[in-house]
């Protein structure tokens, strides 16, 4: 599971024709022009963000920008591309803000935060103030819920970023090293939710089913596989029948988990072509149970597009292979 990674570096460039340089280095860099909220969006890690504003400024904040570009290329690449002498020439300054870094916590990461800000000093500010406020060498620190394998938006923050007057790389090799140790914190039981997954198929289709879960799983960074083996599932009193089981660990409830399986049971008909229990504490979690569906409204079908939903079109386009293999 993904619990830290970068966000985009934002480069401040000072020019007297910030439109016409802006159109020139998007041209040259293969950058795009957007929006601020667009382009931390759309940035990946070791991208970066140029802000193109008048000569003369001091301190250069984000309102001073006349345009905005994305650049999917690290910041020092863009700083070589500017000993160029056409670009060279034109360009009065440049300034770089501070490191960005996205943490992904459970809740509303109170905790966290509280232990960070007495360690680094750390102070919560607004988005745009903490990176206009912020030098080179501070780092602007984002708490999230969402996972960070997807795309995060300004709306997955969680109320203010941390301002920390420390260098990125430095805070973000402390952090990862004591990552698991944050992101328990900010659990409300501070414990993980230990759960088990039963595959169960008639067909025996089972190295396809357990396929689709992995991609699941790895797609919404939704659980970390312990262990992985052969047992006997009591499906009815004094039956048992063989399945492949999956030990993990989640940030997400057994009552989320379970309603993501039920996404996987079913077919685009609405057949079930596949059992996956889930059992949490020794305690088989049941699709009735409360906080798992409502019964009226979550059919098999709706389930099933409730799950694609949150999967990129690649990972859409896989399961639907894999689901091509089997046989009706």
């Amino acid at each position: 599971m993904l619990f830290i990674r970068r966000g985009p570096r934002c480069v401040f460039i000072r020019t007297a024709e910030p439109e016409k340089l802006s159109q020139d280095i998007s041209r040259e860099l293969g950058g795009l022009s957007c929006s601020f909220e667009e382009g931390l969006t759309e940035a990946q890690e070791f991208h970066s963000l140029l802000f193109f504003t008048d000569p003369g400024i001091e301190k250069t904040c984000i309102e001073d920008a006349h345009t905005v570009v994305h650049v999917p290329n690290e910041s020092s690449y863009i700083l070589s591309r500017f000993f160029q002498d056409h670009l060279q020439k034109r360009i009065a300054n440049v300034q770089l803000g501070p490191g960005l870094i996205l943490m992904r916590v459970v809740g509303s990461g109170d905790d966290v935060a509280a232990e960070l800000g007495e360690k680094y000093g750390g102070i919560r500010m607004e988005l745009s103030t903490a990176i206009s406020t912020g030098e080179v060498e501070d780092t602007v620190l984002v708490l999230t819920n969402a996972s960070l394998s997807k795309v995060i938006s300004i709306d997955d923050y969680i109320e203010q970023p941390i301002l920390i007057r420390v260098p990125s790389h430095q805070l973000y090799w402390e952090l990862r090293s004591k990552g698991v140790h944050l992101i328990t914190q900010s659990l409300e039981k501070k414990q993980w939710y230990e759960m088990r997954v039963n595959i169960y198929d008639s067909a025996d289709y089972y190295e396809i089913h357990y396929e689709r879960l992995m991609l699941v799983l790895s797609e919404l960074d939704a659980g970390m596989v312990l262990a992985e083996t052969w047992t006997k599932d009591h499906a009815l009193a004094l039956m048992s029948v063989l399945a492949y089981q999956v030990r993990l660990f989640s940030l997400d409830s057994p009552q989320k988990m379970k309603r993501l399986l039920m996404g996987l049971e079913y077919n685009t008909k609405g057949r079930r072509f596949v059992d996956m229990d889930l059992y949490y504490r020794n305690r088989k979690i049941n699709k009735n149970d409360k906080g798992v569906r409502n019964y009226k409204v979550d059919t098999p079908q709706y389930l099933r597009a409730e799950l694609f939903k949150k999967l990129s079109q690649e990972t859409v386009e896989k399961l639907l292979a894999l689901e091509s293999q089997l046989s009706e």
